[in-house]
């Protein structure tokens, strides 16, 4: 610009206005719309906007920021090539308007020198698009890695486990590749979480997804289906070949150590289905090993079974009830909880084991008998099970204490109701049976723990409890006495009936003592 300004001035001053470019413009309009260009691919170069990938740590990090990055117009882009044509135009002007000497090649060189910076230009953004290309293509693929992985566990998710068996799963290919799937799932995770956290249950599943990624093969495909279910798909693989490692990730998950509450034991249990023996299609398959998995679960949990075996053929009717209402999967995980937390009372006070399972049937016929529905008669045999859950807080050194408590003892002893309702009170589930487990220790005329209730105040399923508990506790052995006879702990609940214990309550549970064990039992009415 400032060369063609010097040659207008030049020719101004000899009083020469002759065109200076071969239309006949004037050297100075060249001159204005050159600078004009220039202007504009500066404007373009450094004042455009573009795309930016956060970096941290070295690695691209997985928050996106929304790059405001808006695509130049295509004149814009076509300026740099148009400037060209401009540059050469005003070097043919210089030419033609007859300059010579050291002026004549400042044109050409300056000229020159533009073009070059211009074709400079060109090859760093053509650098910059390849860059911006590459990291584009690394965003794309760690996309591509978030929207498959499951974030807790680092192993493929729902969504990839999906694409991956569509891949083995191909029922239109004139060749079937045999492939098998491993269904699996902790074993009382629930009651893991509830009972230590949901934390701990993160812990938990992140060790669980590394035993099971030592544990299959390099081809095999890990994924989590969702909450503490997994999948495993073998490729090329058949039954028996399948079997063995589904017995052999079974094993590897029952004698790993978790990190969590000073190192605990899970197991799992694993259904197996195989392509195209089982299932002829995706959904099938899937739903075979699901099946069987959860048949697992109802023969004892910590176990393999496969799709094929005659125990396992599910019936229309028992794969909906299995996925919804009785014997769905929430029956399945209420029961786990109870289980889950049952051993640890048994593993706590070790006498406790026969008392609980040995005698439910006590508990549910007395209801029964009581005229409670069957439906509630059920609930309070979980009642039954968990109603010292609360002596998990109570030191084993004085429940296991062989001579007679002190006061302070007992006052610790007497927590446990009050303790084992707020424990149970945390399951939803199992919230409805807080209530008869907090009252078991009231006593009839009101002398009782924690809450001094009296007579009906008490609800019918704490007062069931509290006879049962009485009887089942006198006819066991127990660290500071002997078991007694039937018939005496019988004696000593219709003495303390009206006073401890509901009359009604003693009468039925009597009765159907009587009935079952074929003894000649007295009641209220002899006594009286």
């Amino acid at each position: 610009m400032i060369t063609s300004d010097t040659i207008n001035e030049y020719n101004t001053l000899r009083n020469s206005l002759a065109p200076m470019t071969p239309d006949g413009v004037p050297m100075l309009t060249s001159a204005s719309a050159y600078a004009c260009f220039t202007l504009c691919a500066y404007y373009m170069r450094f004042a455009g906007l573009r795309p930016r990938v956060l970096e941290e740590g070295g690695q691209v990090t997985r928050s996106l920021e929304k790059a405001q990055v808006q695509s130049p117009s295509l004149w814009l882009s076509l300026l740099p090539y148009v400037l060209v044509p401009i540059i050469l135009l005003l070097i043919l002007s210089s030419w033609h308007s007859g300059i010579q000497g050291p002026l004549q090649q400042g044109v050409y060189i300056g000229g020159a020198a533009l073009l070059a910076l211009i074709m400079l230009r060109q090859v760093f953004t053509v650098r910059e698009a390849i860059h911006y290309s590459k990291q584009l293509h690394q965003a794309n693929g760690l996309l591509k890695t978030l929207a498959d992985t499951d974030p807790l566990t680092g192993l493929s998710n729902h969504r990839a486990l999906l694409s991956m068996l569509e891949q083995e799963v191909q029922p239109n290919q004139s060749s079937t590749r045999p492939c098998a799937v491993l269904f699996f799932d902790l074993d009382y995770f629930k009651a893991l979480n509830d009972g230590y956290g949901h934390a701990a249950g993160d812990t938990v599943l992140r060790e669980c997804a590394s035993v099971v990624r030592t544990s299959v093969r390099g081809t095999d495909l890990v994924g989590r289906w969702g909450g503490e279910e997994f999948i495993v798909i073998l490729p090329e693989t058949l039954l028996d070949e399948a079997l063995l490692a589904a017995e052999r990730l079974r094993s590897d998950v029952s004698e790993h150590i978790f990190t969590v509450g000073g190192g605990i034991h899970l197991t799992c249990s694993v259904g197996v289905a195989c392509y195209p023996l089982h299932a002829q299609d995706l959904d099938a398959l899937i739903s075979a090993a699901d099946h069987a998995m959860y048949r697992a679960k109802r023969l004892g949990r910590n176990q393999v079974r496969s799709a094929d075996e005659p125990a396992m053929l599910v019936s229309p009717e028992e794969s909906q009830a299995m996925m919804s209402g009785d014997g769905g999967r929430e029956e399945i995980a209420t029961q786990g909880t109870i289980e889950a937390l049952v051993a640890l009372l048994e593993s706590h006070d070790p006498s406790m084991s026969r008392r609980l399972y040995q005698f439910t049937d006590l508990v549910v016929n007395t209801a029964s008998a009581l005229g409670m529905p069957s439906s509630e008669a059920q609930m309070l045999a979980s009642a039954w099970l968990l109603h010292d859950i609360g002596k998990t807080a109570v030191s084993a050194t004085i429940l296991l204490k062989p001579g007679p408590l002190m006061a302070k003892e007992w006052e610790v002893i007497q927590t446990h109701a009050a303790v084992g309702a707020e424990i149970v009170s945390h399951i939803p589930a199992l919230r409805p049976i807080a209530p008869a487990i907090r009252a078991h220790h009231e006593h009839w005329d009101g002398r009782g723990y924690p809450d001094q209730l009296a007579g009906a105040e008490i609800p019918l399923g704490a007062r069931i409890l509290a006879v049962v508990d009485a009887y089942t506790a006198m006819i066991s052995d127990r660290p500071h006495q002997e078991a007694r006879s039937s018939l005496a702990a019988v004696n000593e609940l219709l003495r303390c009936a009206d006073t401890q214990f509901d009359p009604q309550v003693v009468e039925a549970l009597t009765a159907y003592i009587q009935a079952q064990r074929d003894l000649s039992l007295p009641s209220l009415a002899t006594i009286a």
